[in-house]
């Protein structure tokens, strides 16, 4: 075999690899496309039932009505010494407070509940209305128990479908009014 015969192969085939290797290239910059086109797209949800419909997809952002469901929800679980809280809904923080809350009440023979009135929400600050009832044995005593929430988002799960988190609860202090004598 000549020289220049092999050196024409060599050069063909080169040639014909590059090609390849464009060719290549552009299909896999397609594919990348179609694939960020179809990552971006929102899932298709399908209940299946009787009949088989597809659901229309709402915005994954809280609203005001699920935040006070997740609230009247939450709170109760937090201060009821019955109830055990779902950890997917609390930090750890606020649960080691639970404990130490219920303890304390534990040793002075006490036991609480809190029910909900009403939940004012202004951007990041939640404003909750509630009463404190204190139990020691058949007395029952009931108080104004206004808090104040700091919740964050989080994963939405079959424990807490809300995708909500309470960080921190703070009880807010009651000003008396002084009335003035005239």
């Amino acid at each position: 075999m000549k020289f220049t015969t092999a050196w024409a192969k060599t050069q063909s085939q080169n040639t014909i690899l590059k090609l390849a290797l464009l060719v290549v290239t552009g299909c896999a910059a397609l594919f990348a496309v179609i694939s960020a086109k179809a990552l971006l797209k929102e899932p298709i949800i399908i209940e299946r039932s009787c009949l088989s419909a597809v659901i229309k997809n709402s915005s994954t952002k809280h609203t005001d009505a699920e935040i006070k469901k997740f609230i009247n929800i939450s709170l109760p679980q937090r201060f009821d010494p019955n109830s055990t809280p779902l950890e997917s809904m609390f930090t750890p923080t606020e649960l080691e407070f639970k404990t130490q809350e219920l303890k304390e009440l534990k040793d002075r023979g006490m036991t609480q509940k809190i029910i909900v009135h009403e939940v004012k929400i202004d951007g990041n600050n939640i404003e909750v209305d509630a009463d404190r009832l204190i139990m020691v044995a058949n007395v029952r005593s009931a108080f104004r128990f206004p808090l104040k929430v700091q919740i964050a988002s989080t994963q939405r799960s079959i424990d807490n479908p809300y995708g909500l988190k309470v960080i921190k609860i703070e009880r807010v202090k009651i000003e008396e009014k002084k009335s003035e004598k005239k």
